[in-house]
């Protein structure tokens, strides 16, 4: 069906771009791969330039993929990640792990700063994370403070005493959204100590789980947020409240095999019976 759109509509870019699109969804790599280089002919192209990488991959041709993400890196400085991340994939799916490795040691130059925003629920552990941003502000942390509250209210647990440091990003409007009656508990400074329970966190956060991936982006960040804290609410015991679990699970059976349940490739498990 679409080879005769192909032929009718070879010098019109935008038609052919989504022709590569199209081949590639259904698994046709040479023509995907045909369309994508001719689309990047009309009109310089960088992500027509990827799926030419792309295409290259699949078939086996490490060289040609190499030379499209170097083509990338000359003339496209905005895709420098992504060229970089395809053309070391290319050389290890190659056999070539030195140069793999080499070809990534630039990221190390063009990291980005994620933040995430904490609040524990000292009483029981429980823990609310937001969604990762590159620019942290006020309306930012406002807006998760306003989360932060609705979620409060939905899970049914008291909230007396707000505590936290004296970051510049929580205003007076962040705190009035936490605490409409009086403003929360602001820490003294460099007092890390005072606000044990959610340094801890971090910590647990960055040890059991961040320190053993390379954050590619905010999506990434947040499926390994994500998961870390389903992991830690239903099956990560906690001494301060008996070796249970903040969210508690209803009771398994107490014989039969014994199963690994493992998370994020392996990084966190947890042992339970099988039903």
């Amino acid at each position: 069906m679409l080879q005769p759109l192909e032929k009718r509509s070879r010098h019109d870019a935008d038609v052919v771009r989504l022709l590569a699109i199209a081949y590639g969804e259904v698994g046709t790599i040479p023509r995907a791969r045909a369309c994508a280089e001719r689309a990047h002919q009309l009109r310089a192209d960088p992500e027509m330039l990827l799926i030419v990488a792309q295409c290259d991959r699949v078939l086996g041709r490490t060289d040609q993929a190499v030379h499209s993400c170097d083509q990338i890196l000359q003339q496209f400085p905005r895709l420098l990640p992504k060229a970089m991340i395809m053309k070391a994939a290319a050389l290890e799916e190659g056999g070539r792990f030195a140069d793999a490795r080499a070809a990534l040691s630039p990221m190390r130059e063009i990291e980005i700063d994620l933040c995430l925003l904490i609040f524990i629920h000292v009483a029981s552990r429980r823990v609310f994370v937001s969604p990762a941003t590159a620019n942290p502000g006020a309306d930012w942390t406002e807006q998760h403070a306003r989360n932060f509250t609705m979620h409060i209210e939905e899970s049914g647990l008291g909230c007396t005493m707000m505590l936290h440091d004296r970051d510049t990003k929580f205003t007076r409007v962040f705190d009035h959204i936490l605490d409409p009656k009086g403003a929360p508990k602001k820490l003294p400074p460099c007092s890390p100590n005072l606000n044990a329970f959610a340094e801890r966190f971090v910590q647990t956060l960055k040890h059991e789980c961040l320190t053993h991936f390379i954050v590619f982006g905010e999506r990434h960040l947040n499926h390994l947020a994500n998961e870390f804290v389903d992991y830690y609410h239903t099956a990560r015991p906690h001494q301060g409240i008996g070796n249970a679990t903040p969210i508690q699970s209803r009771d398994g059976p107490r014989s039969g095999p014994i199963r690994c349940n493992a998370r994020l490739g392996g990084v966190l498990k947890h042992y339970s019976r099988a039903a």
